[in-house]
């Protein structure tokens, strides 16, 4: 079967989905990631409203922050008393040259945010929550830098403000979000088919069907297309939904639909 087969024949055509069993694995597998490239797009557009509100969140500390600058490895302002903390939905930003808070301050003020960054005396510390998404997405969850590495030569008041100011995100990094939001997207596409083959595999034997378990993948592989687009629109609107158990369910049911009028081995 070609991909167009594969495609058209999840849709309308449940009884000749048995075919994709004589179909190469490797443009089997092609299918696959073409499916979690779909099943990417609501991680892709969660990240992607955050960065946007993020953004939003910038621009408006930009308008607060003084020109300070780095002055034998600590933050340094010119004017007094020009510490301040903004707070919104997502983030929490603490910029604190005089030495108010430290880093365990910072790290509670991430209850219930998203981001919580502190521009401290020694340090500047970003910090997000440890969950399966951020740790996906970024590895480590906890960022400390003190202000003798290199990248802070150059860093001051006016080019942080300049950057913040900007009214649009750089191109490039929604692509990099999307490329990022494919990795666990595809794991938990994949964790959810191979789950549902070996289910369907036992099943198959039961009502004594000649299928090997390779064919069997192959054949969830397909029979996931509408239970995986579904999953997507679906998430769009609610993310929080179980799409795990739901693509189990249905594509077994498809599975199911697809051989049911085959012949046993035994006959």
């Amino acid at each position: 079967m070609s991909i167009y087969q594969m495609f058209l024949g999840s849709f309308f055509q449940f009884k000749n989905l048995i075919s994709v069993r004589k179909s190469p694995f490797g443009k089997v597998i092609f299918y696959l990631v073409l499916l979690s490239f779909v099943y990417a797009i609501p991680l892709t557009t969660q990240v992607m409203n955050v960065f946007g509100n993020l953004h939003a969140d910038g621009q408006k500390i930009a308008e607060k922050l003084p020109d300070f600058t780095i002055k034998d490895n600590q933050l340094s302002s010119p004017e007094e008393n020009s510490g301040f903390i903004y707070q919104s939905n997502y983030l929490i930003f603490t910029f604190d040259p005089d030495n108010k808070r430290n880093a365990t301050d910072i790290q509670s003020d991430l209850k219930g945010k998203l981001v919580s960054i502190g521009m401290l005396k020694d340090q500047l510390i970003i910090l997000f929550p440890s969950d399966e998404t951020t740790q996906s997405l970024l590895g480590d969850t906890s960022f400390h830098l003190t202000y003798d590495q290199s990248i802070f030569s150059s860093f001051n008041g006016k080019t942080i403000k300049s950057v913040l100011a900007e009214k649009r995100l750089p191109w490039f990094l929604y692509v990099i979000i999307f490329l990022v939001a494919i990795y666990p997207s595809f794991i938990n596409l994949v964790f959810t088919i191979l789950f549902t083959a070996l289910f369907s595999s036992i099943w198959l034997k039961r009502m004594d069907r000649s299928l090997i378990f390779l064919e069997t993948l192959k054949l969830v592989i397909v029979s996931a297309t509408v239970p995986t687009l579904l999953s997507t629109l679906i998430m769009l609107f609610h993310y929080s939904f179980n799409s795990g158990t739901f693509l189990f369910l249905a594509t077994s049911f498809i599975v199911y639909q697809a051989v049911r009028k085959t012949k046993s081995s035994s006959k």
